[in-house]
């Protein structure tokens, strides 16, 4: 009978220990002239249902894991992810040549990861007090790898980020499902960092310990895994059908700092599951820009630009929070409900010059929670609130918004609070129909805040 995959159960490829098994079925498959390991839902080696993982398992390129209706868990106590290209800490993976390729990792039926009990390694931790680095502790860690794909699976328990992305490019992330408690530091689900370009992110649902989906461009740890001739900046990423929600933080997270540039980002589909989960108060469906984590400068206007998102629907504080800097963008579609406060808003500032929001529809009749609501959305309660403060050090003094343009607007249950409220130096034009036209706009009087209705 011919073979078309191998499984850590056939004969020869037991190991020591779980992850010896399938890294010895990888071998065996690569020997063979295969490209698929399976890892079914029985483990033969110790007779559970259960593959309990104490080393990273290495993929080469060409090679295709299928998670088969199984449960990975890590074991306790151990640093590791569960799965690592192979070049990720080889010389050879900074540089071009060393670029790896076609790895996937599918999952089938009810396949899970799991993070088990933590193991003491955060961010604070990590290269303190005998601690490894923290990128040891994500589900999946790819670096300069083209032509990938991660789908189908659960991911639970997460002692970090479940995956984390460096220099990757030409990929899918797909129907994963996310759960983190927030119960440890900085449990995000999806996460492209430097380098990362032409690459879909779709069909995300759960809930993120932290964002559950972020690109962030940093000059911060990722310069020691820079790849030789390749660009930094993250671009050309589509973002789709997210139905998820955080427990305190964004959705869907965009940063980006010290010269990486973040641009053509198309996001389509955000819904915020947290509506009737008392326990969930994500700040944002989207957040555009951080004005913190800067290494060696602030992310200067032009660095963030083509972000176009729409169909964001937000049961919570702020559908869109807008800081640091944003070019040539659009936001379309937005619904703001339940305990929503602001359907967009700059916090306490940031650089925005040419921005089209267009099709708010804002039905919010709540706020559960004041103080979290100021916290993020900025002093005043109003549908969109541009704030700008001279006193955001990120922003070197150029805190501002230039050819802001709001249309078609439909808004209810407002009560006493605003349309819009502009402060600092804000150029805003609202081209009003019957039912916005009735609805106050507020300033802070200053000479600076320009606010134009048509």
């Amino acid at each position: 009978m011919t073979e078309h995959y191998i499984t850590p159960n056939r004969p020869g490829c037991a190991g020591r220990s779980d992850s010896e098994s399938i890294q010895n079925a990888i071998a065996a498959a690569k020997s063979s002239g295969l490209d698929t390991v399976v890892i079914p839902r029985r483990n033969e080696r110790t007779g559970e249902m259960l593959w309990n993982i104490s080393e990273t398992i290495l993929l080469p390129s060409g090679i295709t894991i299928i998670i088969d209706n199984a449960h990975l868990r890590l074991a306790d106590g151990v640093f590791c992810n569960m799965f690592r290209n192979e070049n990720m800490y080889n010389v050879a993976g900074l540089s071009a040549e060393g670029e790896q390729h076609d790895i996937r990792i599918l999952g089938r039926g009810n396949a899970l990861l799991d993070g088990g009990n933590h193991n003491g390694l955060t961010e604070r931790t990590s290269m303190k007090e005998g601690y490894p680095h923290i990128y040891h502790n994500s589900f999946i860690l790819l670096h300069n790898v083209r032509d990938f794909e991660i789908s189908g699976m659960t991911m639970t328990e997460p002692r970090w980020w479940c995956v984390n992305l460096i220099y990757c490019s030409y990929g899918r992330v797909g129907d994963i499902k996310v759960f983190a408690r927030d119960n440890v530091p900085n449990q995000d689900g999806i996460d492209l960092r430097c380098g990362c370009h032409n690459i879909v992110v779709e069909d995300i649902t759960g809930q993120g310990g932290d964002d559950l989906i972020a690109l962030t461009g940093f000059q911060g740890t990722e310069t020691k895994h820079a790849v030789a001739g390749r660009c930094i900046d993250i671009h050309s990423v589509v973002i789709r059908s997210i139905r998820g929600t955080s427990v305190t933080k964004a959705i869907v997270a965009l940063r980006n700092h010290d010269g990486v540039r973040l641009h053509d980002i198309l996001i389509d589909g955000i819904v915020d599951s947290a509506a009737g989960e008392p326990d969930n108060r994500p700040y944002a469906a989207l957040r555009i820009g951080q004005n913190h984590y800067v290494h060696t400068r602030p992310s200067a206007l032009g660095e963030t630009f083509n972000i176009n998102a729409q169909n964001i629907h937000s049961s919570r504080n702020t559908a869109v929070l807008l800081c640091s800097t944003l070019l040539n963008s659009s936001l379309r579609n937005i619904y703001s409900s339940g305990s929503a406060v602001c359907a967009v808003s700059t916090n306490t500032g940031a650089q925005i010059k040419n921005l089209l929001v267009d099709g708010v529809f804002y039905t919010a009749d709540r706020m559960e929670n004041t103080a979290c609501a100021a916290d993020r959305c900025g002093s005043h309660e109003a549908v969109f609130n541009f704030e700008h403060h001279e006193d955001t050090p990120a922003l070197c003094g150029n805190n501002r918004s230039e050819n802001v343009v709001i249309s078609n607007v439909f808004a209810s249950n407002l009560g006493s609070r605003p349309l819009l409220y502009a402060s600092g130096r804000a150029d805003v034009t609202i081209i009003d129909n019957a039912e916005s036209a009735r609805l106050p706009v507020l300033t802070d009087g200053g000479a600076d805040v320009r606010v134009t209705r048509i």
